[in-house]
């Protein structure tokens, strides 16, 4: 037949304060991780913000270059295409962040500056199409005429790298209205992830030695609480089971669970008390009811004795009734009855005594009768 689980150990152990206490670090591991996780979110996105400020911030650096050489064209100074010859120059010398450059592309896609790469300046960026797909160029140009500026995400080559090997890119592109010109920078975000991760990491790592350590003791506190209060409830059960003889836990501290240690010795010292009271009571119980017997025993002898007296005395009050007077009560009377036997045979004897005397008196009595008779017949005839 297949074996079962046992649900209700399981249910025992739901229901322990141990089960409780793990579960609270269990929450507050997975609070810990959710923590972590949301920290990450709010880190990743703050970079993310961070670097878009920072997209922003230098397109309008480099978009202020241009407007000051456009600013010389409109002043006379200089002639449009010298203006737009030197922004060119300026916008393909700046930098930032000692290796990020600026591009600029102008209403036909046509790639007019490249800070990096001179060598693609002029080529036709429409057809340019990244792995997923996305004509980027087009895309660009698009953002900047219908909102003035905006992001791109896509894909290209770094610096140094072959074109067939593209990483994610974010770029900001803004447009110079007067010169149909959109001018941008970007930044890689696999850079970016990178810098989440670390921090990610960082984090995990600082929130997980928190957790080793803050669960660690917590679960010392745990197993040591779980296994007092094992000991004091297993201690608890014994004594409500009247086993007075069982060992207590040693009490130690100051915490609740010695405050109930304490109040257990209370109730163990109170149920020896009790059953040593008990124990008494029922052993004097026990000597009254054997002293009840034993005095039910000796008024029934008593009672024997008695009426083994009063018969014997009637036998014997028969007997002399009858004129027997060498009647006696023999042996057989037990100390308490003693004296009424001597009394008895006593009686009998001062009986007999008294009757002998009157027998002997009448015999007297008659003789001196018969003497007086005759003395008077003798004097009768003597007076005839």
């Amino acid at each position: 037949m297949p074996r079962f689980p046992d649900h209700s150990q399981l249910r025992r152990f739901l229901g322990s304060i141990r089960a409780r206490l793990l579960g609270i670090i269990v929450l507050f591991g997975v609070a810990l991780i959710a923590m972590v996780a949301m920290l990450a979110a709010i880190d990743a996105r703050d970079i993310y913000a961070g670097r878009q400020d920072e997209l922003r911030t230098v397109t309008e650096v480099a978009y202020k270059v241009v407007e000051q050489q456009y600013s010389e064209f409109k002043s006379g100074k200089i002639s449009e295409a010298e203006a737009q010859q030197r922004a060119k120059t300026n916008v393909r010398a700046l930098r930032y962040n000692a290796n990020d450059y600026f591009f600029v592309q102008n209403k036909d896609v046509v790639l007019v500056v490249h800070g990096v790469r001179p060598d693609l300046e002029g080529g036709e960026m429409s057809k340019n199409q990244d792995p997923t797909g996305k004509y980027f160029g087009v895309e660009m140009n698009r953002v900047a005429a219908e909102n003035g500026q905006g992001f791109v995400d896509y894909q290209y080559a770094k610096p140094g790298a072959p074109l067939d090997q593209p990483s994610p890119k974010l770029s900001y592109v803004k447009q110079f209205a007067p010169w149909q010109w959109t001018l941008g920078t970007g930044l890689y975000i696999d850079d970016i992830n990178a810098t989440v991760w670390s921090r990610v990491l960082w984090t995990a790592a600082t929130a997980l030695a928190f957790l080793i350590a803050i669960g660690g003791f917590a679960g010392v506190v745990m197993f040591r609480l779980s296994n007092r209060l094992n000991v004091l409830s297993t201690a608890m059960t014994s004594l409500a089971a009247g086993e007075s003889e069982v060992a207590l836990p040693v009490i130690a501290g100051k915490d609740e669970v010695a405050d109930m240690a304490r109040a257990v010795q209370v109730f163990k010292r109170n149920a020896v008390e009790r059953a040593r009271l008990e124990a008494e009571a029922l052993a004097h119980r026990g000597q009254t009811d054997a002293e009840r017997e034993r005095a039910a025993a000796e008024r029934a002898k008593a009672a024997e004795e008695q009426a083994e007296v009063v018969r014997r005395l009637g036998g014997g009050l028969k007997e002399l009734a009858g004129g027997d007077l060498m009647v006696r009560l023999g042996d057989g009377f037990s100390p308490t009855y003693a004296q009424i036997r001597d009394d008895f045979n006593e009686a009998i004897d001062r009986l007999k005594s008294t009757i002998l005397s009157v027998v002997e008196s009448a015999g007297a009595i008659k003789t001196g009768a018969q003497e007086i008779s005759a003395a008077s017949d003798d004097l009768s005839r003597r007076t005839e």
